[in-house]
């Protein structure tokens, strides 16, 4: 393709082109792969210049220009000029705005509907009907690979607004941790099962677990996000308070790991009990059976996500405001202080 470069170049020093450099163009041609855009100054002559140019070096390389897949498209051109060169033009006629490699090109800052346009072409390559039956990892790939990749392709072309950002960063968020085109409160920290920092052993307080437990209404679902042990799930309770010495021989590290989905499944929960029951033990397993098998449950095909819902905003989203304005409900504070 620098062969290509170089006889446009010589039909500049020879005079047959125009030179563009007072217009900000370094060259007549840009080359990307097999796709290949021409400027020339909007004239008969000059542009049977371009076909000459195109024409010799197809029949020299054997890569043919193809007219009915070429568009000529005229950058502030009058009527009576366009008149006048369309019919030395072997292509079809386009205008601007119009597309190129996937952006959209124009003499002005896009317009959201333009930028819109290109929100749904990246919406459209996330698989949001597979998500929920990839790993999390495959999810990460995803995003990575089509989702941010094509937006940062985007970004080194397009001035764009503050919206156009906020819009990609939604459609990501729900799909890496909700599956979905949108991932509201929960689904974002406490849904998800693979936050960085779970990993990191972090201990949370009996109080934050209270506070939590109060302060959020959980609605079953597939039970994939609810953990069985530790969750107020059971009609806004949870194991501890209804078996209080039966939790006690479950293990730390399956109460932490342990879904609703998989402890309902065949019952598996039951297992969890890794110790010799005690007669009160007994009478709360049986208890917590019964509540466990009375709690309401939305996806009973295992289509519905589960809901958690925070409920000191009216949207039911979680924000730090609410929390700590809970957290110290009750207090006193000193004027002053």
């Amino acid at each position: 393709m620098d062969v290509l470069s170089a006889m446009f170049r010589s039909a500049e020093h020879a005079g047959v082109l125009s030179d563009l450099s007072a217009l900000g163009l370094r060259s007549h041609v840009l080359l990307y792969a097999d796709d290949v855009v021409v400027f020339a100054k909007a004239t008969a002559v000059k542009l049977a210049a371009v076909w000459g140019v195109l024409g010799c070096f197809g029949a020299a390389s054997g890569l043919k220009a193809n007219p009915a897949k070429s568009t000529a498209v005229p950058i502030q051109c009058s009527d009576e000029l366009l008149a006048e060169v369309v019919p030395a033009l072997p292509c079809p006629l386009g205008a601007l705005p119009c597309s190129y490699l996937g952006l959209p090109l124009s003499l002005r800052k896009p317009r959201k509907a333009d930028l819109q346009a290109v929100l749904d072409k990246l919406a459209a390559k996330l698989p949001f009907w597979k998500a929920r039956l990839m790993t999390r990892e495959g999810r990460v790939v995803y995003v990575q690979a089509l989702m941010t990749a094509s937006v940062v392709y985007h970004l080194l072309a397009l001035d764009v607004d503050p919206w156009f950002i906020k819009a990609v960063d939604k459609l990501r968020r729900g799909f890496l941790w909700a599956g979905k085109e949108d991932a509201k409160g929960g689904s974002c920290a406490r849904t998800d099962g693979s936050k960085p920092w779970l990993g990191l052993d972090v201990q949370v307080c009996r109080e934050a677990r209270a506070l939590f437990n109060a302060s959020v209404q959980i609605e079953v679902g597939d039970g994939a996000s609810i953990l069985f042990w530790e969750d107020a799930w059971i009609r806004g309770l949870n194991a501890a308070a209804i078996a209080p010495d039966l939790i006690k021989l479950v293990k730390m590290a399956v109460r932490k790991r342990r879904s609703v989905r998989d402890g309902l499944l065949g019952n598996s929960w039951a297992a969890d009990v890794a110790r010799e029951l005690t007669v009160d033990a007994v009478v709360q397993y049986l208890h917590l059976w019964a509540a466990v098998d009375r709690v309401p449950r939305n996806g009973q095909g295992g289509v519905e996500a589960d809901s958690f819902r925070w409920k000191w905003r009216g949207d039911g989203q979680f924000s730090s405001r609410t929390a700590y304005r809970m957290l110290w409900q009750g207090t006193t504070g000193l004027s002053g202080a």
